[in-house]
């Protein structure tokens, strides 16, 4: 195969990659993350939510100017995108409908969130609408859609007929 790097980050060449179905993350040489493809939640990080994809584009902070930086993990999931910082602090963005980004608003996001309350982060993941963390303590922290009881509490709440009632999309995040 032929090397490809997208054009508009030549200068600065990616030292880890991490992909889902529809768009690709990567920390580059000064520890900021470019994502591309699909944008359809934001998930790729610019402002611009198409569908169809968007190039390499810097993730910003929640002031839509400062890029996020210092990373030295990035996971991605269908739909948002987590990383996380030389001091253990987790950002995530995207679709925030079931809070994969850890707030309460419900309202996705292009710019980078930080998540609260997780301790100093050593490890993460990110799941199709769920996020969990793994802290220098040896808790793991997760947040997100709990249909399945994928954010650690379980059982999910189910009607009669084995229906789940509230998908349990959970802002804050759990210790299972």
């Amino acid at each position: 195969p032929t090397p490809i790097w997208p054009s508009r980050l030549s200068g600065t060449p990616p030292i880890f990659l991490a992909a889902s179905g529809g768009h690709l993350c990567a920390i580059l040489t000064d520890k900021t993350v470019a994502c591309w493809g699909n944008n359809s939640q934001y998930q790729s990080g610019s402002d611009n939510p198409a569908g169809s994809g968007v190039g390499p584009t810097r993730v910003l902070l929640s002031d839509g100017t400062t890029s996020l930086s210092d990373v030295t993990f990035v996971a991605v999931g269908e739909s948002s995108s987590c990383a996380a910082t030389t001091i253990g602090q987790v950002f995530c963005w995207g679709s925030n409908e079931r809070g994969q980004l850890g707030i309460d608003s419900g309202v996705s996001s292009a710019y980078a969130q930080l998540i609260a309350d997780l301790g100093v982060v050593k490890s993460l993941t990110v799941g199709k609408a769920h996020a969990c963390s793994l802290n220098s303590s040896g808790e793991v922290r997760c947040w997100g859609d709990n249909q399945k009881g994928q954010v650690g509490k379980l059982p999910p709440l189910r009607d009669d007929d084995g229906g789940v009632i509230d998908g349990g999309g959970d802002a804050a995040p759990s210790y299972p």
